[in-house]
């Protein structure tokens, strides 16, 4: 009989402290901590609303005045009308209760400013390596394009004084070969003399219509 009777009562115990369930996410409230809180208490112990965190959230969710909750799953939902939930740990039962807050109207918005900051921080900091990249990019074609500009001068240079080198030589040939065509002795040009005498100039044989 007394074994029964102690049966019994670690039973009862067991059941009168039981451990709180664990902490959930739910949305639009804080999770306060291990404890019920202390100002503000106004409506509870309903088993029906304590089955679990959601449950009691909704309940919560459907009074007005509620600003905060604290569960003791299977005993109670209890509601608060404050917002200023102190935690008491050390009552009796206090242990097996679980408590939410909800939160400030702002809290939500400031949450997604936060995330969109975060993202448009993430968007800045590849536009960045994006614009480093365009840049070296933009160097390297610079520097493709002065080689290239100076490839191209220099060809147009050496282009323009080919051109102007046949001019002369078609000049001072013809010069000489209607001096020929008149019997005109050492009839070569002076400057043309020079220039040949000091390399500057280089006829090329078909220059000269007698030599062809």
């Amino acid at each position: 009989m007394a074994t029964s009777s102690l049966i019994q009562t670690n039973l009862e115990t067991s059941i009168e402290h039981q451990t709180p369930p664990p902490a959930t996410v739910i949305a639009g409230y804080q999770h306060k901590g291990t404890g019920y809180c202390d100002t503000g208490y106004y409506a509870g112990w309903n088993s029906a609303d304590a089955t679990s965190v959601d449950v009691c959230a909704n309940k919560c969710n459907a009074e007005p005045q509620c600003m905060a909750f604290s569960l003791y799953q299977g005993k109670t939902c209890s509601r608060y009308n404050s917002d200023v939930c102190r935690l008491l740990s050390d009552r009796k039962d206090a242990n097996e209760h679980i408590s939410y807050v909800k939160e400030k109207k702002w809290v939500v918005p400031l949450r997604r400013l936060e995330a969109t900051s975060e993202t448009t921080k993430s968007r800045l900091t590849d536009l960045e390596a994006t614009s480093k990249t365009t840049k070296s990019r933009l160097t390297a074609l610079e520097a493709q394009s002065a080689t290239t500009a100076t490839s191209a001068g220099s060809s147009a240079t050496t282009a323009t004084t080919a051109t102007l080198e046949t001019a002369i030589c078609a000049m001072f040939a013809w010069d000489e070969f209607e001096q020929k065509q008149r019997g005109v002795t050492n009839s070569e040009n002076e400057a043309l003399r020079w220039l040949r005498v000091t390399g500057k100039l280089m006829c090329p044989e078909k220059a000269y219509p007698w030599k062809r």
